[in-house]
C-alpha cells in the first residue's frame, strides 16, 4: 500500500537549548519543547509516556488513514509528533538567509518530535523518514537535503544534517525543509512517515490540516 502511495514523480523537494534548571520539587512531566539530548556519562532513560500530549495512539495500521497534524503516533520503537509547519521564501535567519528556493517556489518547513522507546539506537536518515505527499495526486516529495541541512547549521533551527541517531529515551527534535511551488494549498498536502526499520510496509499519512 505505502509502495502505491509513493509512485508519484519525485520532485526537488518546508524550528531548542539551556540545560534543564535544577528542581527544588518534584517536577511534572516537561513540556516537548524544554527537551534536551542527554549529556556525555549520562545514562539514557525512558521518557514517561505524558512527555507527548494527547497520549500517543498506534499508527500504521493500516496507515492510510490520516492523523491529524498534532497527535502523536508510534510507529513499532518509535513516537513521533509534528508540532509546526509553515512556508517561507529562503531558509536560515531573518538577518542572514542561508539558501533561497529557485524561481517560483518556496520551502515548506515541517518540525516535529521524535523519541525511540526501544532498546537499540536507531539511524533515521533524514531524506528517508518524512516526505511530502499530495493526497489527491499521490505525488510525493522528497525532502530538500541542501536546504534542510542550511537552515540547522545556520542556527535557525533544531536538529541535525543528514540524519538522526535515535539513542534508547532521547528525545529529538528535527526540522526538515521541502521545495514546493508557491502556488501550494497546504490543505491539499500531508505528510507519509516511514518506519525506518521497515520503510515500505510500516508508515503513517498526517495531516497538514485538520
Amino acid at each position: 500500500m505505502l509502495l502505491t502511495a509513493c509512485s508519484g514523480t519525485k520532485e526537488a523537494p518546508v524550528s531548542t537549548g539551556a540545560a534543564a534548571p535544577q528542581a527544588t520539587q518534584a517536577p511534572a512531566a516537561p513540556p516537548q519543547r524544554d527537551m534536551q539530548p542527554l549529556q556525555p556519562g549520562q545514562p539514557a532513560q525512558k521518557q514517561p509516556k505524558s512527555s507527548m500530549t494527547p497520549a500517543p495512539v498506534q499508527g500504521g495500521n493500516p496507515g492510510t488513514t490520516p492523523l491529524a497534524f498534532n497527535q502523536p503516533f508510534r510507529l513499532n520503537d518509535l513516537e513521533y509528533k509534528f508540532d509546526a509547519a509553515r512556508g517561507k521564501g529562503f531558509v536560515g535567519l531573518e538577518t542572514t538567509p542561508a539558501m533561497k528556493p529557485t524561481e517560483g517556489n518556496m520551502y515548506f518547513l515541517v518540525r516535529y518530535l521524535v523519541c525511540n522507546d526501544g532498546n537499540s539506537a536507531v539511524t533515521v536518515p533524514n531524506n528517508a523518514a518524512v516526505h511530502l505527499m499530495n493526497t489527491a495526486t499521490k505525488q510525493v516529495n522528497d525532502i530538500d537535503q541542501a536546504a534542510t541541512n542550511a537552515n540547522v547549521q545556520s542556527g535557525a533551527a533544531t536538529g541535525l544534517p543528514d540524519q538522526l541517531v535515535l539513542q534508547p529515551g532521547e528525545p529529538n527534535v528535527q526540522t526538515l525543509a521541502f521545495q514546493v511551488p508557491s502556488t501550494t494549498d497546504p490543505t491539499t498536502m500531508s505528510l507519509l512517515v516511514t518506519d525506518p526499520k521497515d520503510p515500505t510496509h510500516v508508515f503513517q499519512i498526517v495531516k497538514l490540516s485538520n
